[in-house]
């Protein structure tokens, strides 16, 4: 029972530091994308352009859901 529990402790740490990271790589994203809008003088919205571009709209559901699951 204690090396269950243990293994299910260390799988939970792991698991928060895991959404730590995501969080911080998403937020890094997030600023790039910003910048690279500024820089070619466009507004910026959060997600993708999912209006002109077909890739952004197969794969924004799965963007969006991530960015809720780890915000």
């Amino acid at each position: 029972d204690k090396d269950i529990k243990a293994q299910l402790q260390a799988m939970e740490s792991l698991i928060n530091s895991s959404q730590e990271t995501i969080k911080v790589l998403l937020g890094v994203i997030q600023e790039l994308e910003k910048g690279e809008a500024r820089r070619e003088g466009l507004s910026y919205r959060t997600g993708q352009d999912t209006a002109n571009c077909d890739t952004c709209r197969n794969s924004a559901c799965i963007i969006y859901s991530v960015e809720l699951d780890f915000k």
